[in-house]
């Protein structure tokens, strides 16, 4: 799979980009800036969006990727994927034309974004890919992806706290490249906790619940204004994992 991060932050600042993935050209995970990062020839081949949940910096660039396509006249359209409730917020807090146009119904005759709804376990056949949404611990409703084909798996597990359900679901996966997040450093544990995210410590936690262990960990979602304390935290953390494992930052 031809992975490509666009953003990987936790927070909105100069330079530091919200929560977005590309894969193979043609498929988004969370939106939080394709806008910011693509050219608008790149935006134009983006056929389908999969969003883990409503929160703000993974949606904002689904409502500027259908603007951009309609104020440049084309007709073309956005699949988007997530749980009901999550597309129902979005709809109901952005989609209003109070926020923002109802692209879901502009145009008229062709609306650029089309909602589709899936349930965890519901797997959905894109090219040569199988992609499997599957429940995370946040404080609204929340999905996983798990991305197969016949080369590799990549699961991106964006915002989520502690959790049994995803690593007894994925209990006979393997995993090799593991996409989760470290939001806050560990004497922000209790923080992390209420508001749903990991600190080192409890991603290590997490991995000690996985029945398989994965390739690759890739860190997302760290709040730059606790970067350099959460990466010297993850450098004690590669200690306590076999040297076989490879765990690295997205966000640089």
């Amino acid at each position: 799979m031809n992975l490509r991060v666009l953003g990987c932050w936790g927070s909105s600042m100069p330079n530091k980009f919200l929560t977005s993935f590309l894969v193979n050209k043609n498929i988004l995970v969370d939106a939080g800036s394709p806008t910011k990062t693509l050219e608008f020839d790149e935006q134009l081949e983006i056929e389908h969006i999969f969003i883990t949940h409503s929160h703000l910096d993974h949606v904002l660039g689904v409502l500027f990727l259908a603007d951009n396509v309609v104020l440049n006249n084309i007709k073309k359209q956005f699949k988007v994927y997530s749980s009901k409730d999550t597309l129902n917020a979005i709809k109901k807090h952005l989609l209003n034309f109070d926020i923002w146009p109802d692209f879901t119904a502009i145009p008229k005759d062709f609306p650029t974004l089309r909602f589709e709804a899936i349930d965890e376990g519901e797997t959905i056949k894109i090219d040569n890919l199988n992609i499997t949404p599957i429940k995370l611990n946040h404080r609204v409703s929340c999905l996983g992806y798990l991305f197969e084909n016949d080369e590799e798996n990549i699961f991106f597990c964006t915002d989520t706290g502690p959790t049994d359900h995803t690593w007894k679901y994925l209990k006979d996966k393997k995993i090799n490249r593991l996409i989760i997040e470290v939001s806050f450093p560990d004497r922000l544990k209790q923080l992390a906790i209420q508001t749903a995210h990991l600190t080192p410590t409890l991603l290590f936690d997490e991995i000690k619940k996985m029945n398989k262990l994965p390739d690759q960990i890739l860190i997302t979602h760290i709040k730059p204004h606790y970067k350099d304390e959460i990466l010297k935290e993850l450098e004690s953390l590669k200690q306590k994992l076999p040297s076989n494992i490879k765990i690295t930052t997205l966000c640089k």
